[in-house]
């Protein structure tokens, strides 16, 4: 579906204060597998399995230093994979060469996911 996000083997943060009582709100997590519509199974660091966790209760990850691996979580290139050329955090763009065809794109930050796969 076109509002479902999630996928596997991305970087995310927990922004839900109310999941787990909020112990892992403001934590970066591994998402391991999309379990149903909207819901994901993710580990922390830490090693906790985290069950049941609704891609609301999630953001995306933008890679820090250039280079980093990204995947396009919405909009037309939704699915490509890439690396970030550059950021520009004033204005929460990122600029992409994607994989396939090594073509680029200028993306804002919750269109692209740091990816871990």
């Amino acid at each position: 579906p076109e509002d479902q996000w999630i996928r596997p083997n991305l970087r995310v943060r927990v922004v839900s204060k109310s999941y787990r009582r909020g112990s892992f709100y403001n934590k970066k997590v591994r998402l391991l597998d999309v379990v149903a519509l909207g819901l994901c199974v993710c580990r922390a660091d830490d090693g906790t399995l985290l069950e049941r966790v609704h891609q609301d209760m999630l953001e995306t990850l933008v890679p820090r230093g250039e280079g980093g691996r990204v995947v396009v979580v919405f909009g037309k290139h939704r699915g490509r994979k890439g690396a970030v050329l550059e950021r520009d955090s004033r204005k929460g763009r990122a600029v992409v060469q994607f994989d396939d065809e090594k073509d680029v794109a200028q993306l804002d930050y919750d269109d692209i996911c740091e990816s871990v796969g």
